[in-house]
């Protein structure tokens, strides 16, 4: 009996052995699971992270590729500061009686036109380096000088200004057939300074802040169907060799104080030699 008893201790002792030892293996393993779900749950923090990274780097280069061109678009991403106070000129296009069109005709029609004033409106001014501001469904605000430094910043919008002009007048019977009523568009451009960069802090938009901006507005406001209207101030500044500029009129524009007087830009001077001509003219404008 005694036998027995011991025997039966011995077991008992060594299945409490087996036990502790399992139990011991089951906390390590235990360890090993929490620092493994540690491990996973930091390695789908890092995953989250690099997907919202990169989706927004995405929604930033979708950004800059509809409102720079690629040369301003390198310059950005060598970095550029957050704000600066720049000098620039400032592009206004409108269509002309846009409001009366959407309650008139077919949306899609609409929709069509619309669209394709802004695509050709983004191509011209991406071609000329204008930086793109906004987009106002029937208008379009743009400016140059900025990110980039451009000598010629003024000439450079002008061309641009020309292009548009031109190019709406060449489609204006495609585009009058689907707008059921004459396609018109007026431009209008001043210069000035604006605060210009990167403004909000959840969701930064880049733009440029400043009178200038509702002054380009005005002087569009003030232009006639297919006239390109530019202040005297800007006019100064332009080289009467390379742009056709006539004296328009003197306006009192909303929410500016004195009168202004405005030019129009006409298109681009091209002169022929005269000199043979019987009445003994020189240098001739086209």
């Amino acid at each position: 009996l005694q036998e027995l008893v011991l025997s039966k201790d011995k077991q008992l002792k060594e299945s409490e052995e087996a036990l502790e030892k399992q139990s011991t293996s089951l906390e390590l393993l235990n360890d090993k699971l929490e620092v493994n779900q540690v491990r996973l749950q930091s390695a789908l923090n890092e995953r989250e992270r690099v997907i919202s990274e990169k989706t927004q780097e995405n929604i930033h280069l979708h950004f800059l590729k509809s409102h720079f061109s690629p040369q301003v678009i390198e310059h950005l991403n060598k970095g550029v500061s957050a704000t600066s106070r720049s000098e620039i000129c400032v592009m206004f296009v409108d269509i002309v009686d846009s409001t009366s069109r959407i309650n008139s005709i077919d949306e899609y029609k609409f929709n069509k036109v619309i669209s394709y004033f802004i695509d050709e409106v983004t191509r011209i001014l991406l071609k000329h380096n204008v930086t793109i501001d906004k987009f106002l469904g029937d208008g379009i605000i743009a400016y140059s000088n900025h990110p980039i430094k451009q000598a010629d910043y003024l000439s450079l919008i002008c061309h641009a200004a020309i292009e548009i002009k031109e190019h709406f007048l060449n489609h204006e019977e495609h585009l009058s057939q689907e707008w059921e009523g004459k396609f018109e568009i007026r431009i209008g451009l001043a210069h000035g300074h604006a605060n210009i960069g990167s403004f909000g802090a959840i969701t930064q938009h880049y733009t440029g802040i400043g009178g200038v901006f509702n002054l380009s507005q005005r002087v569009c406001s003030s232009a006639q169907a297919s006239q390109i209207f530019i202040t005297s101030a800007m006019s100064e500044k332009l080289s009467q060799e390379t742009f056709y500029l006539k004296a328009s009129a003197q306006v009192q524009l909303k929410g500016f104080k004195e009168q202004t007087n405005l030019f129009e830009l006409i298109g681009h001077n091209v002169f022929v030699d005269g000199s043979e001509c019987p009445h003994g003219h020189g240098k001739m404008r086209l």
